[in-house]
């Protein structure tokens, strides 16, 4: 059983990495879990209330992910990839494909999800970010980097009554 009142989730990215684990774990707690995933077939043996296709970089991916789900109390949005180079190395095309997925996926969710949280007057949302584990890494990372940074930045400012948790460690993600 949940220590808190059960809570829907709904988690992008859930097929593998920390989204998996998250879903996992959300569902062993007892709450309604709704995984998704850009190809629902890798969540197939996830034991969790709902599995969805959701493509954060398509409009119509993400409308159709949140209808089928319903309403929902914490959003965690997990959308990422990481890509190694030197900044000098990094092609153009590879930097709007990973910032349409990082940074504008993340906001396409957060415009789907937060009007219904507003009018409910309560919500929590959640974007994973990546973190270097060190300088060379953070080198390599530049791009993956930069693309989750924005949104850091930009998540402070999330409407009033929606909570954006930026540690999970803390009761109100429990």
């Amino acid at each position: 059983m949940p220590t808190s009142p059960r809570r829907t989730l709904i988690i992008t990215g859930a097929s593998r990495g920390i989204g998996r684990a998250i879903a996992e774990e959300f569902a062993r707690r007892g709450h309604r879990v709704v995984a998704t995933a850009r190809d629902p077939r890798s969540l197939a043996d996830l034991d969790v209330s709902q599995r969805l296709a959701l493509d954060v970089t398509d409009d119509a991916s993400v409308t159709a992910a949140f209808a089928a789900a319903g309403d929902v109390d914490i959003v965690i949005v997990n959308p990422a990839e990481i890509f190694y180079a030197a900044v000098e190395a990094i092609p153009l095309t590879e930097l709007q494909r990973l910032f349409n997925l990082n940074t504008v996926g993340a906001l396409r969710v957060a415009q789907a999800v937060l009007p219904q949280m507003r009018a409910r007057g309560e919500g929590k949302f959640r974007r994973q970010i990546q973190q270097p584990d060190s300088a060379t890494t953070a080198n390599l990372l530049s791009l993956s980097c930069t693309s989750s940074f924005i949104w850091s930045g930009t998540s402070i400012y999330t409407p009033w009554h929606v909570r954006y948790v930026p540690n999970w460690n803390t009761p109100y993600m429990r």
